[in-house]
């Protein structure tokens, strides 16, 4: 009987070691060339305007209007100073912005950008709205490249002043403002002004903590997971201890681990990609808990201290750090890492999260 229970120990501990082990040969980065490609062009009518002619005056004729359209394009974005050179990686977004815009003809008014999403590629998409006296509000996609973003926003129709669309384009600044010019379109022809936004710094009343599988770990036999949390300004950071970095076990080998930050979307793309050592759909599908009172600072403090730790059997593997981390956190659903040590097993049985969603 205790030869039994011996044997199905090691079987166990056996399975959790292999669990962190990527099944990928060598190290294959993110296919970041796969860029989305939009199905209009920059020269359709683009999206929507957030600076367009007041309720009050909605008979504007195309020949004033034409007339105070200052001779810059949108593309001209003011010349203000940023941290990321363009060329570089795509700067991460906040999830929501209070805006400010300047129309040359129509004076003042403010907005805001929500439910911001931006992928691996730098595609990003939300939601604009426009206070009066000025109109435009309406979906809005683009494009994040370096420090230089651009997004064309469609106006809901109908509207007091028959706007049709804006395109805007601008810079990213040191600490995530963004500012530049745009052009909104009207049937009564376009309206120049420049705009300006800040991350929104709304209170967050909770958060959400996710793990994600990659079942194929160990080839098949065990799994392999990773972690994700929100922080307090509405962006993630996420990441995963992959294993060793020699395979099979050497002793004192370093834990091959990696976190980032960015977006909701950002954050799923990376883990579809297989993240910086696995190959595409490694990871294949994720559940999330809403937690009431997240400790996020705690949490990222434990990934620092679990960074490059030396990796070691049930206490500095893929499933620990998923469960330290997100405990750190505050989240209230994970079983033991000890008692359920087998990564997919222990992800099957994970209490109060959501069903498992396909990446």
């Amino acid at each position: 009987m205790n030869k039994s229970i011996f044997a199905g120990l090691v079987v166990l501990v056996l399975l959790a070691v292999a669990g962190c082990r990527s099944t990928a040969i060598g190290i294959a980065t993110p296919a970041s060339s796969t860029a989305v490609s939009t199905a209009s062009t920059p020269a359709d009518a683009p999206a929507s305007t957030p600076a367009d002619a007041p309720a009050s005056t909605p008979a504007v004729t195309p020949a004033s209007s034409t007339a105070d359209a200052p001779a810059s394009t949108p593309a001209d974005a003011p010349a203000s100073s940023t941290a990321v050179p363009a060329g570089t990686q795509a700067a991460v977004l906040a999830s929501a912005y209070n805006m400010a815009f300047d129309n040359f003809t129509y004076g003042s008014s403010d907005g805001t950008l929500t439910h911001v999403t931006e992928n691996a590629t730098g595609d990003i998409s939300g939601q604009m709205t426009v206070d009066p006296p000025l109109y435009g509000s309406g979906p809005f996609t683009g494009t994040v490249s370096g420090n230089a973003i651009k997004f064309t926003v469609e106006s809901d129709t109908p509207n007091p002043v028959n706007a049709i669309s804006a395109t805007f384009s601008g810079t990213i600044g040191v600490k995530g403002s963004l500012s530049g010019t745009y052009v909104g379109y009207t049937s009564n022809g376009p309206q120049n002004g420049n705009w300006t936004a800040s991350p929104a710094t709304a209170t967050v009343t909770g958060g959400e903590a996710c793990v994600f599988s990659a079942p194929s770990g160990s080839f098949g036999l065990a799994g392999h997971v990773g972690w994700g949390f929100e922080l307090t300004s509405g962006t993630w950071e996420f990441g995963a201890n992959e294993g060793p970095y020699y395979w099979p076990l050497r002793k004192a080998d370093v834990s091959k681990t990696w976190d980032k930050t960015g977006s909701f979307s950002v954050m799923l793309a990376t883990f579809t990609e297989g993240g910086p050592y696995n190959g595409t759909k490694h990871y294949t599908t994720y559940k999330c808990e809403t937690v009431p009172e997240p400790d996020a600072a705690s949490a990222v403090t434990e990934v620092s201290n679990e960074s490059h730790q030396y990796y070691a059997i049930l206490v500095q593997d893929c499933l620990s750090q998923v469960y330290n981390v997100l405990n750190k956190y505050g989240a209230t659903g994970l079983p033991n890492d000890i008692l359920d040590p087998v990564p997919n097993t222990w992800y099957n049985d994970l209490s109060g999260f959501s069903a498992p969603v396909s990446l």
